[in-house]
């Protein structure tokens, strides 16, 4: 499964707005978010454990924790930001076309290349 950006904010923001989680005391979460798997969200769910952003436990029907980590405040605070959030999905995006067009500038190079050596009877095929 791939992570999801999207998701994983999606998560932190439902458990920071959860009630109970003040970090005194151990709590049961388990929530759906729409448009969202079950499996999805326990995956990153778990994610979040791992990456120390979210102190929880995984429990037969959900989790069982304290809540968001300093760090999970943190990376949060850095996710709230709609405008930060924006900009960092715009750049992701331009960053992956731009990998894409190049990509695509080779390929089609190696299959020119090819097509030519092949014509010429240069071909290694």
């Amino acid at each position: 499964m791939k992570r999801n950006k999207e998701l994983l904010r999606a998560i932190l923001l439902e458990v920071e707005e959860s009630p109970g989680f003040d970090g005194r005391k151990k709590q049961f979460f388990s929530f759906e978010i729409q448009g969202y798997t079950a499996a999805e969200v326990h995956f990153h769910v778990h994610m979040l454990i791992r990456s120390k952003y979210l102190e929880a436990d995984e429990h037969e029907d959900g989790f069982i924790g304290h809540g968001l980590t300093l760090a999970g405040h943190d990376y949060l605070d850095t996710l709230r930001d709609t405008f930060a959030w924006r900009i960092t999905k715009t750049k992701t995006g331009e960053a992956i076309m731009a990998v894409s067009r190049v990509l695509g500038q080779v390929i089609s190079g190696i299959l020119r290349q090819t097509i030519n050596d092949h014509i010429s009877g240069r071909s290694i095929l």
